[in-house]
Order: C-alpha cells, then sequence, then structure tokens
C-alpha cells in the first residue's frame, strides 16, 4: 500500500517497450506548473512513464482513500492496449468489478467509451514482462520474467533486510459462525511458535483483502502492528469486513459474532489462551469494537480503538445533518429526540459502556477525534475504569509520517504487552508511561476482582 492508497502495485512494458505503466504511485512535483503540482500532490492510480524522455503523465488519480458514500474503486488490473496511447483498468468497489479505457490525446490522458477487459483488444503480451511478486510471506520484490523460456531474475528488492529477520508465519485461517456464514482471516503465529502452546491472541478488525499480499502491520498504519505484535509473542488474526447489512442494526451485530465465533474456533483448534485476547478497532470497526466489549466483556483482556466512529450519541450531535446522521437514524430506526431515545438507549453504545471491563487505549488523531473519541473517554474515565487516550495533533488518519506510526503501533505493542504479558520496557524514557498504567492496573483488578489480572500492579518507584 503506497502513502494509505490500495490500489494494487503493478509495473507493465507497452507494446512498443518504450512506455511502461505503473500503478499506485506518486509523480515527480519538479518541472512543472503550480496547477499540476498541486494534482501531483494526490497518489496516481496509473501513471504511464516514457523511457526515453523520462516524461510522466497521470492517466487518473487514485479513489482509493476517499470515504466510503463516494464509492473510492480501487485499481486491480491495468495493461496496455494495442498501442502505448491505449490503457485499460480493470477496478473494484467490494464485490463489483468494472473496466476503464483511456487513450492519449492532445497531450492528456482522457477517458474514452469501451467494453471488455484490460488487454483483451491489444496486442500480445511482450516477451520480457515485469512483475511485482509477492505473497502472505514473501516480501514485495519486482522480477523480470521472460515469457518464452520462463526464466526470471529479481531487479529489486526495497526491503533487504527482511531476509535477516525471522517472521511469523502467516496464512489464511478459515471458520463458521453461529449462523453459518464463512469467514477468512490472515492469521500470524508468533515468532518461534511451538505447536500445543496456547498463545495471547491480539484480533485486527479490519481490512483483511488479499490473501497474496505480504503482510506486515496489516491492512492499515493506524493502530495496527501484525508483525511486531507476532514477534513479541502474540498470536494476530486480521479479519475480513462483511458488508451485507452495512447501516443496518445488523451490521454491529454480525462483525462481533465473527469475532466470538474465531476466538471459539482457534480456542478449540488449541491456538490460543482465550483468557489473553486482545481486540483493535480503527475507523469503522471501533463500532464493531465497541460493541464487541459491551456484548461480551469477560472475552477480552485488553483493547485499542483508534481514529474512529462509534455510531452512538455523540457522534450524531457532532456531525449535523451529515450521512452519520442519516446512518445512525437508519440504524436505530429513529431520532434520539423524543420518544426515539428509549431505541437509542437500547442499542448505542455510548449508554451501555459500564458493561466494558478491558482496559482501553483509545488514539485520537486531530482535534476532531477527540470529540468524537470523548464519549467513551469521559464515560470510561468516570466509572473509574482503565482508560488512556493519546493524541497525534496533525496525524491523517492512515498514518504516513514515520514517527507518528511509531506513536500509535508502538503504543498498541505495549499496551498489549503489559497487560496480556505483564511486561514492561525497560527504557527510562518510558518509566512515567508505566506509572500511569501501574495505576490503572489497579484500577482494573479494584473494578474485576474475580476476573485473571496479568498487568503490574504499582511498584514502589
Amino acid at each position: 500500500m503506497i502513502g494509505g492508497h490500495s490500489d494494487s502495485e503493478k509495473a507493465v512494458w507497452s507494446p512498443s517497450g518504450r512506455t511502461v505503466l505503473l500503478t499506485n504511485t506518486y509523480l515527480p512535483l519538479g518541472g512543472v506548473d503550480p496547477a499540476e503540482r498541486s494534482r501531483r500532490a494526490q497518489a496516481c492510480a496509473a501513471a504511464v512513464i516514457r523511457i526515453s524522455s523520462g516524461e510522466s503523465k497521470c492517466v487518473v488519480y487514485s479513489r482509493s482513500a476517499g470515504s466510503r458514500v463516494n464509492n473510492p474503486w480501487i485499481v486491480f488490473d491495468a495493461a496496455f492496449g494495442k498501442t502505448d496511447e491505449d490503457v485499460r483498468l480493470r477496478l473494484r468497489w467490494y464485490t463489483a468489478e468494472r473496466t476503464e479505457h483511456y487513450q492519449y490525446r492532445g497531450g492528456h490522458w482522457e477517458p474514452v467509451d469501451a467494453r471488455g477487459t484490460p488487454g483483451e483488444h491489444g496486442a500480445p503480451p511482450a516477451p520480457l514482462q515485469v512483475v511485482l511478486k509477492q505473497d502472505l510471506n514473501l516480501p514485495p520484490a519486482l522480477w523480470a520474467i521472460d515469457a518464452v523460456t520462463g526464466k526470471s531474475k529479481k531487479l529489486w528488492d526495497p526491503n533487504p533486510e527482511l531476509s535477516a529477520m525471522t517472521l511469523g508465519e502467516a496464512s489464511v485461517y478459515h471458520w463458521k459462525d453461529s449462523t453459518g456464514n464463512d469467514w477468512s482471516a490472515s492469521l500470524i503465529k508468533p515468532v518461534g511458535y511451538e505447536m500445543g502452546q496456547r498463545y495471547p491472541l491480539i484480533i485486527q478488525t479490519h481490512g483483511f483483502h488479499n490473501e497474496h499480499e505480504f503482510i506486515t502491520d496489516g491492512a492499515f498504519t493506524t493502530a495496527f502492528a501484525a508483525r511486531p505484535l507476532a514477534s513479541a509473542g502474540f498470536m494476530v488474526l486480521e479479519t475480513r469486513d462483511r458488508h451485507d447489512h452495512d447501516g443496518t442494526s445488523e451490521e454491529a451485530p454480525n462483525m462481533v459474532r465473527g469475532f466470538e465465533s474465531a476466538i471459539d474456533a482457534l480456542n478449540a483448534d488449541g491456538l490460543i489462551d482465550v483468557s489473553k485476547v486482545g481486540i483493535i478497532g480503527f475507523s469503522r470497526t471501533c463500532y464493531y469494537t465497541e460493541s464487541a466489549l459491551i456484548h461480551a466483556p469477560q472475552r477480552y483482556a485488553a483493547a485499542v480503538m483508534a481514529d474512529g466512529v462509534d455510531e452512538s450519541y455523540m457522534t450524531y450531535l457532532l456531525w449535523g445533518e451529515g450521512r452519520e446522521v442519516r446512518e445512525q437514524e437508519a440504524i436505530y430506526g429513529t431520532s434520539p429526540f423524543g420518544e426515539g431515545i428509549k431505541k437509542w438507549v437500547e442499542g448505542a453504545p455510548g449508554f451501555s459502556l459500564n458493561r466494558v471491563q478491558s482496559p482501553l487505549l483509545i488514539q485520537a488523531i486531530t482535534a476532531p477525534s477527540i470529540l468524537q473519541e470523548w464519549e467513551i473517554y469521559a464515560s470510561l474515565r468516570l466509572q473509574k475504569k482503565p482508560v488512556e487516550m493519546i493524541y497525534i495533533p496533525e496525524g491523517q488518519h492512515i498514518l504516513q509520517k514515520p514517527l507518528e506510526r511509531l506513536a500509535s503501533q508502538e503504543g498498541t505493542v505495549e499496551w498489549f504487552r503489559f497487560w496480556l504479558q505483564g511486561y514492561e520496557d525497560p527504557n527510562q524514557e518510558k518509566a512515567e508511561q508505566y506509572r500511569r498504567w501501574e495505576k490503572l492496573c489497579d484500577m482494573q483488578v479494584s473494578q474485576n476482582p474475580n476476573q485473571p489480572s496479568f498487568c503490574v500492579r504499582t511498584k514502589t518507584h
């Protein structure tokens, strides 16, 4: 994923071999007028580069980082047609697919009417092809393949240091929930996994979509830290999202059922310690995570929620007459006024936070996120439940800057290690953090004296 955009990464030679088509990239900002420079600040879903001159032109800019309501079609395949001036893109939006056809005219790429899939009416593939090879356990690298002889050679490995690292094995895990619905997710086993040993589990509740893409953090860079967690001794499950009941009262229960049935399946397979389960919500799936903590609080020993919505009362008030309000009224069947408030009290997560038992780390990104997360944060604080909020004032929803990613992902790892493994980083720069968390641990034990506790009680400093 480049800069948070989900378009696939491909490199395709033209029929003449004089140009190359690249997807999910950025174009140089130098030597162009201000208007073009502004356009190039966005990710380009598909760009054509002329090898002789180095000239680059964006065929179409990425739509994959937009909101769900804008239908951000994702480019998953691309090819030239009969000539270097003819490009066809295949796009996907959930289960729907479509084709777009572009031609180079008057110095610009323009959409034209076309039918069929990329390459259907094009020239035969060039003998020498450049492809991106990767898999769940194979880091991405560019390879050249001779279509005639079948010989291949690695051209460029952007992450050579990974070859010296030991990584947890990733695979696709399948299970069914109580309604018979089929689920699949990526499962990353801990580094040094031993058969028969049960491990603490972290559920990353968002975004698994490609069974042949190398997994690092997970689908997103905010809060998710799949392989770092696996290196710290955790089993990590990153789930797919269901969309068959979006915007209805069944949306959250469907997802919660999926999480709970996954825990049961992994436990039945002898892989996890069910007393040590953590869960991470990001963006939309904060709604599902909060619902899970309320529905079966004893199942989750710790949780992280980052920059998300929870379809509750505060969200309704904050966003006025926007899409979120219409969506929430559809979920609960009414607005939260007059008699309608009764349905909201029954269904909206914010009115049932007394049921939450899991220590919760909230990651707020930009000032509006603080308001958006305030209902759950303030409610848990007032109930003397263990909760902490960290604030990333200038971050993007899908974090990009290295230090911001580090704060978010390292915070996730340290939070779960503290609550599920009783571990504290000995770095003295983090001593104040652990002093706060030890007090939260005391609070957790006093709130839930009959529940097992793995965190570190207050120490004498």
